[in-house]
């Protein structure tokens, strides 16, 4: 008998301390929300306060008014022709540049082939090998030229890619005729 009232004193005991945690752990949540709600209190009155009035001095205007940059022009060129591609940078010693094909010219026909609305200059330049020759008619200054370029291989690319070593930007121009070559 006495074995069973230790028992049962055993189970009060821990029914006590459970019910006395759970009576600390929501003590501590009031607490806890309490102090929470006056911080966030006194921290929203910084706030709220009247706000200060910062004396204002004088800026001088600058005399000197910088002028804008004027974009870089690239070089006159007629539009009297069809579609072509106007190159824009020529990388140095690249097979355009060995050439002599310039910024400013325009690129309407490859190979005897004029460029139409649409087509893409590295796409057909893609179709030949590196050390092919392609032709090239080239519009500078209003007057035609054909200038043979030998495709090098891209040395930014893996792979044997062909390489023409310009920037260009596409011209979709209606048909029109193309000035007769010089040479």
């Amino acid at each position: 008998m006495e074995e069973k009232k230790r028992h049962q004193r055993l189970w009060i005991i821990i029914i006590a301390v459970i019910l006395g945690s759970l009576f600390v752990c929501a003590v501590g949540a009031v607490a806890g929300g309490v102090a929470g709600y006056i911080a966030g209190r006194r921290a929203a009155r910084q706030y709220v306060r009247a706000p200060q009035v910062i004396p204002m001095t004088p800026t001088p205007i600058p005399r000197v008014v910088p002028k804008p940059q004027k974009p870089e022009e690239l070089p006159e060129t007629p539009f009297a022709f069809g579609a072509g591609a106007l190159v824009t940078d020529v990388v140095d010693d690249s097979p355009a540049d060995k050439a002599g094909i310039r910024r400013g010219d325009i690129i309407v026909e490859i190979d005897g082939r004029p460029l139409k609305e649409g087509d893409n200059l590295s796409e057909i330049i893609q179709d030949h090998e590196p050390g092919d020759n392609v032709e090239l008619r080239v519009i500078r200054g209003g007057r035609s030229r054909i200038v043979t370029v030998r495709l090098e291989r891209n040395p930014n690319k893996p792979g044997n890619v062909p390489w023409l070593g310009l920037y260009y930007r596409l011209l979709p121009w209606p048909e029109l005729e193309i000035p007769e070559s010089d040479n």
